[in-house]
């Protein structure tokens, strides 16, 4: 199956049915017609998904953007640095044929309001408009590829950008019903904690969850395919069906992004893997950190290594936001850390009196520079008014509001608990063991705002982590559902960088895993992320120069950041000044290893 091309056009808005007329009226066969939501204006900073969403426009090297009535904010906040002469606005679906002259297509497809994707999909296949006049069924649309999509029903966003990817891979598509936020979360506990059950034979706990998920997924197990994509809450559901091949797509954050990103890195002109960073800080065997370096060196992939000493938290932690690889593996232990149980009294801004309950996990990591230390932490939510935080029968809405301003008290340092008592374990806060302590990963961006694959080749790496990097930019990501053992590790990393190495790595990965676990089906703890088509593939280039001159440009970036900041003691300060001097440590390290220099004159 070949990779699809992309639009030169693109969709930004929040009505699924007016994005789903768009996609229908613009979109062509074994082309990908992008969809991205627009940013949320109850986050924090607005400017930040806006230029998420900015940066993934110009990296399609967009012609055309089609605004489908987005709110008169986000219409100003988007627009920064795009050309209005590439914007076209769309209030509704009778604006289409007038806006955009490439919308020529005559014939209507009826459909109603349920099963959004399966009416797009069908409709795009006819080469028809859709409009929401008609009566929807549930049927499935069959697969000419051979490949498969299928969609948590729910999202009716993410249901466009399924159906758009459907259409463009020529995949089949199956609608599955949508896992609440609860049982999603209890399922991925049940597979984090199946090594710890001990009156039970973990085989026969992780046999239970995969045919409790075949159940769930309903049809998909009855259908014929040769590979699968998933776009899901959070459920692994490829787990449950080990026969194909398969990958996975997160419904939310910013799935129209993680997905024209996947596919923007495959395309036929697009280069390979040109520079890749691999974290090794010796807290297991790591075998297949010596196969990867040679298949990557192999490649004339330019490779940074950390290891051992070299692999601190302070070290890793900018290496992974600031270094600009292209792939990444880590290898090391993995798992939620102990912390603090913290319950905070506020008023709310209608002045309502609010109970609040989080766990907070902490690790931390000298700066170079002085004595001050970089705190990470990791906050998850518990209880709001003595109600658990995920039953949504008693929360609504406003629990985001909430959260947003306990989070602005609590960096403004306005909010002191009123109870604290230590627990045993901070679910999600999933540490990355370092040479020198636990990473808490949460990062800013990944290299250098590149959007690269991730192999973290740890112990229950999967849950929390693949949501942080993926929303952090990787195209990509590989991690694991439970623990699992230092051989299986090295042996299941040799096979996917060495033996298959070139492979796509969904195909690589359940390669890997029919070679080590054979028949045994439950017995297969990785999971991918990301979109078919994704490959390690080197490609032949001047890493080191190219890489210095990220890096300088970075820095000086960075430093004019800096120099914005007035605040004498200002912590993002500190953090800034911490980035310029590893920028720094990198552009000479570089510079005296790798850069040739001319002669001195005699």
């Amino acid at each position: 199956m070949k990779c699809p091309s992309i639009s030169s056009c693109a969709a930004i808005g929040d009505d699924p049915y007016l994005l789903a007329e768009i996609s229908s009226a613009l979109a062509k066969k074994c082309t990908y017609f992008p969809v991205l939501d627009s940013p949320r204006l109850h986050w924090p900073q607005v400017e930040s998904p806006a230029t998420r969403r900015r940066n993934a426009l110009a990296r399609m090297q967009v012609k055309t953007v089609v605004y489908a009535g987005l709110d008169p904010h986000v219409d100003t906040v988007l627009w920064r640095g795009i050309p209005s002469g590439q914007i076209v606005r769309i209030a509704d679906g009778s604006q289409i044929d007038r806006a955009l002259p490439g919308a020529r297509k005559q014939a209507v497809f009826q459909w109603g309001k349920e099963h959004l994707a399966l009416g797009l999909l069908r409709a795009l296949r006819l080469n028809a408009r859709i409009q929401f006049d008609g009566v929807s069924e549930a049927a499935s649309v069959p697969s000419v590829s051979g490949h498969l999509v299928v969609c948590e029903e729910g999202d009716l966003h993410a249901q466009v950008v399924a159906a758009n990817y459907a259409h463009a891979l020529d995949a089949g598509l199956i609608l599955i019903p949508a896992v609440e936020r609860r049982l999603g979360e209890k399922l991925l506990e049940r597979f984090y904690s199946a090594t710890e059950v001990r009156d039970r034979p973990m085989g026969e706990v992780l046999e239970e969850l995969r045919g409790e998920l075949r159940e769930m997924a309903g049809g998909v197990s009855q259908a014929d395919y040769d590979s699968a994509t998933f776009f899901t809450s959070r459920v692994p559901w490829g787990y449950a069906f080990p026969e194909r091949p398969s990958t996975h797509i997160f419904l939310y954050p910013d799935v129209g992004i993680c997905v024209l990103h996947g596919l923007l890195a495959e395309q036929a002109t697009t280069p390979g893997i040109k520079v890749a960073a691999v974290v090794d800080p010796g807290q297991v065997l790591a075998t297949e950190v010596d196969v990867a370096i040679k298949s990557l060196c192999d490649s004339s992939v330019f490779t940074k290594m950390l290891a051992d000493r070299n692999a601190s938290v302070r070290q890793v932690a900018r290496t992974i936001e600031l270094y600009p690889y292209d792939f990444l593996l880590i290898s090391t232990h993995c798992g939620d850390d102990g912390g603090w149980r913290r319950t905070y009294e506020f008023k709310d801004r209608g002045g309502r009196q609010r109970t609040l309950v989080v766990d907070v996990a902490a690790a931390f990591s000298r700066l170079d520079d002085s004595d001050r230390i970089e705190v990470m932490e990791h906050i998850r939510f518990v209880a709001l008014d003595g109600v658990d935080i995920t039953d949504p029968s008693a929360h609504s809405d406003h629990i985001g509001s909430v959260k947003l301003e306990f989070s602005e008290l609590i960096s403004r340092q306005e909010l002191e608990p009123v109870h604290v008592e230590t627990v045993q374990r901070v679910v999600g806060s999933a540490a990355l063991k370092m040479a020198d302590g636990s990473y808490i990963c949460h990062p800013r961006s990944l290299a250098n705002e590149r959007t690269p694959i991730v192999f973290n080749n740890a112990c229950v790496s999967w849950h929390e982590l693949a949501l942080a990097f993926t929303f952090s930019g990787a195209r990509c990501y590989i991690g694991t559902l439970w623990s699992v053992r230092d051989s299986e590790a090295q042996v299941l990393g040799e096979k996917v960088l060495g033996t298959y190495f070139g492979e796509p790595l969904e195909v690589a990965l359940w390669q890997s895993q029919n070679d080590i676990w054979g028949d045994d089906v439950a017995r297969r703890p990785y999971v991918m992320i990301g979109t078919n088509f994704q490959r390690l593939r080197g490609t032949r280039n001047d890493g080191p120069l190219r890489v210095l001159s990220i890096l300088k440009a970075s820095k000086s970036e960075w430093q004019r950041r800096l120099d914005l900041i007035t605040a004498p003691d200002d912590q993002q300060k500190s953090a800034l000044g911490d980035y310029i001097r590893y920028l720094d440590d990198e552009i000479k390290g570089l510079t005296s290893r790798w850069i040739k220099r001319p002669p001195p004159k005699r």
